[in-house]
């Protein structure tokens, strides 16, 4: 499972297998929320964008990865998840 460290700001860099899964830019905005069994859920804001393609060769490397991601934005009109 991939990981980082807290830097002495508080801050954390993801990992690139991270911000390749959950297709995340510089730029992009995330928002984080604390679930009743005391998860932390880390959400992108903005448009959703379709989930990126995985290289046949990467699938092992994901299998056992767990995130979860949720959208705050709602759909630009006409537009459909199907």
């Amino acid at each position: 499972m991939p990981e980082s460290r807290i830097n002495s700001s508080g801050q954390i860099s993801l990992p690139k297998s991270i911000l390749r899964y959950l297709d995340l830019h510089s730029g992009d905005r995330v928002e984080f929320d604390r679930t009743a069994d005391g998860r932390v859920v880390l959400k992108k804001v903005g448009v959703p964008r379709p989930p990126p393609l995985i290289r046949p060769g990467a699938k092992g490397a994901m299998q056992n990865m767990q995130v979860e991601v949720e959208h705050s934005a709602e759909p630009k009109p006409g537009r459909t998840d199907d």
